[in-house]
């Protein structure tokens, strides 16, 4: 079972395209345009791509884990894999089988901000498929059995996180990030919240049934679809699907705000016996609605946002040094804010040098950034030429669109996009750097053996505090 993550990547904005040429337009790519219609209050999005005998299809709903209940942190992933497992009214046992004889796949998963379901199937089940993934989206059977065994295996699952030591990094460093911000009660929702074995214990089916009749409605619904089909069937499937699913006026839940406060800490998760730590620094980032997101983008790859060596963490820590097996940073945008982070790989002897080689770059770049015109050229090519090298499909084009669709970004955001990056100069990269690097503020989150992490900051006057995960 697929878990979407939280989409927080320097290049989260731009997806995965097949190249086309834009000779004339001053652009890298001119993504075509995909067929728009509505049905039912529902959002379709398709292409027609006769190559080959095959249908995707990807329903986006508005409703995320940033929603979960205080205390019930997991929900939204764990009622996403309950609808999906669980059967429906008509077919509570059958639905595995079908898809292994059809050899498809039908994948359920959840992110901060929406809920995903995906069908890929021959063109031939198209029709039996979207029938299938329909009654999934309206009519679950969310069966006990299935839930309980899917809660267990959640929590068996988190009780095996720590064992790869760069990913838990990542999970764990955003709440120390996001509760600086925090400006409401602990009682409303917050970014940057996880979860834990706790949280998921207090998870009931009826909290899974509940959570499907909150957000389970056609007019909070996109859904992508292209491969090999007739859109004239293809409509006409999809009404049939829709019938007598009502739509709702409710609005989704508020989210508090967030303000941009930060705090520097410096911290430690305890894993003993790893050859290597894992590192990761940063602060709040930004919201995707900043018109200097563009430039913040271009300071950021300079900084370590392609895990190149020519990056300027590369270039001193993993090239001339050989400090780091890997290093590289992003800068995310949110809703509200996102993060901005630095991480690094390294030996256990190397973390306090890594540490301290990783605040000197980001201060550097904060009070005497001097972007040299082959940076900033480099970083703008690069980033532009990502249009032509990581997309690769019609299908992944929509999978964007509809989140741009969902973060209510403009129908031409790709074309705008690549126009804003061109345009960025020494100058604006220079101002960002400035006005929104904090290193007074930086938070730091080791993942390591504690006596390698203790003798490599042995005489120092810095030791990290040690942190235990709930």
């Amino acid at each position: 079972m697929k878990k979407m993550v939280p989409l927080l990547a320097c290049l989260i904005f731009l997806g995965s395209i097949a190249p086309v040429s834009a000779q004339g337009t001053g652009l890298y790519y001119q993504p075509p345009k995909p067929v728009t219609r509505t049905i039912h209050g529902m959002t379709l999005l398709f292409f027609e791509d006769h190559h080959l005998p095959t249908f995707h299809a990807t329903a986006y709903l508005r409703g995320g884990s940033v929603y979960d209940p205080l205390g019930k942190e997991g929900l939204a992933s764990l009622s996403m894999q309950t609808i999906r497992l669980g059967g429906t009214e008509k077919r509570p046992k059958e639905i595995e089988e079908w898809i292994e004889s059809v050899g498809g796949e039908l994948e359920f998963g959840s992110a901060p901000e929406f809920l995903t379901a995906s069908l890929s199937v021959l063109s031939k089940d198209a029709t039996p498929g979207l029938e299938l993934l329909f009654d999934l989206l309206k009519h679950p059977a969310m069966e006990a059995e299935y839930f309980e065994n899917l809660k267990k295996q959640s929590i068996d699952t988190l009780k095996r996180e720590g064992e790869d030591s760069l990913r838990y990094a990542m999970r764990e460093f955003q709440p120390l990030v996001y509760e600086a911000g925090a400006t409401q009660p602990a009682g409303l929702r917050l970014w940057g919240r996880r979860d834990r074995v706790a949280s998921l214990q207090k998870i009931r089916r009826q909290d899974v049934v509940n959570f499907h009749q909150e957000y389970f409605y056609p007019n909070r619904l996109i859904l992508t679809v292209t491969g090999d089909f007739k859109p004239d069937e293809l409509v006409k499937t999809l009404e049939a699907a829709l019938t007598n699913w009502a739509p709702t006026a409710k609005e989704l839940p508020k989210i508090p705000p967030l303000e941009q406060r930060m705090q520097a800490g410096f911290y430690l998760l305890p894993k003993a016996g790893l050859t290597q730590t894992s590192v990761v620094m940063g602060h709040l980032g930004e919201k995707r609605d900043n018109p200097d997101k563009y430039p913040l983008m271009v300071m950021n790859f300079i900084l370590g946002g392609s895990g190149a060596l020519t990056s300027r963490m590369g270039d001193e820590i993993r090239s001339k040094a050989g400090k780091a097996y890997a290093v590289w940073s992003l800068f995310g945008f949110g809703k509200d804010y996102g993060v901005f982070q630095t991480i690094a790989q390294t030996a256990a002897g190397n973390s306090a040098w890594v540490v301290e080689k990783m605040r000197e770059l980001i201060t550097q770049m904060h009070t005497q950034p001097e972007i040299l015109p082959s940076e900033l050229n480099r970083a703008k090519e690069s980033i532009l030429r990502s249009f032509l090298f990581s997309y690769e499909s019609k299908n992944a084009l929509l999978q964007d669109l509809a989140k741009f669709y969902l973060w209510g970004y403009p129908a031409d955001y790709l074309e705008e996009f690549q126009r804003h990056i061109r345009a960025v100069t020494k100058q604006d990269v220079e101002r960002v750097a400035r006005q929104y690097l904090h290193p007074e503020a930086l938070k730091v989150l080791l993942v390591g053996d504690p006596k390698a992490v203790e003798k490599s900051y042995e005489g120092s006057k810095e030791q990290p505090k040690v942190l235990k995960v709930p």
